[in-house]
């Protein structure tokens, strides 16, 4: 949902909220539940959400989610990310239009005490990273660091690693074919003929899971 309200924008902005889990405060009757014993043989406990607990990063996102919540169309957020998306409306630039939305979304941390890490905050860009992807106003890409390796994947030259290339795509069946013996035929060499009977089996196989 997160991309797909950000379709058709031009500028974009991306806020990082720094050390996310402190920034919420522990509830009084809870503050002794988090006591961890010290070297020195004292007792610490935590007055600010700790890492670790089970519903911490539950906690956090709605805490964000829900202060954000009537900037939603044009903010939305996902766990210590803001993301902000503007186009021209109303006879306002598109630059006009985001930096009065970046007025109303600071006023909102001011309001409820959120710290941005301005070091990995972006603003005003024609271009911001999002969950893995590049987004713009020409749509969504896929982040180049993370394709290299397909990218750079070796192309099969012989028919072992053809078998060895599909061995990811082939898990759900492949303990079976081993059982049987009959992937290990395969792979050490079998004629044309055989290969292409356990193939088919397996082929066969592979549809009724």
């Amino acid at each position: 949902m997160v991309l797909d309200a950000m379709s058709g924008s031009e500028i974009f902005s991306a806020i990082d909220l720094t050390d996310g889990f402190y920034q919420i405060i522990m509830r009084l009757s809870d503050i002794p539940l988090t006591a961890v014993s010290t070297p020195s043989g004292l007792l610490w406990e935590w007055l600010v959400m700790p890492q670790g607990l089970k519903n911490a990063p539950a906690t956090f996102n709605r805490m964000v989610s829900h202060v954000l919540r009537l900037l939603r169309d044009f903010a939305p957020s996902y766990f210590d990310d803001i993301f902000v998306h503007s186009r021209a409306d109303m006879g306002l630039s598109a630059l006009e239009v985001h930096l009065k939305r970046l007025r109303q979304v600071f006023q909102v941390m001011r309001k409820n005490k959120l710290y941005a890490n301005l070091k990995k905050c972006i603003f005003c860009a024609p271009e911001i990273p999002v969950l893995g992807c590049y987004v713009s106003k020409n749509g969504v890409r896929a982040d180049p660091e993370k394709v290299t390796s397909i990218c750079a994947w070796p192309t099969p030259q012989n028919p072992l690693s053809c078998v060895s290339s599909s061995v990811a795509s082939w898990n759900s069946w492949i303990i079976r074919e081993r059982r049987s013996g009959s992937f290990g035929t395969t792979i050490r060499g079998a004629s044309k003929w055989s290969m292409l009977y356990v193939r088919r089996l397996s082929a066969r196989r592979y549809r009724s899971i």
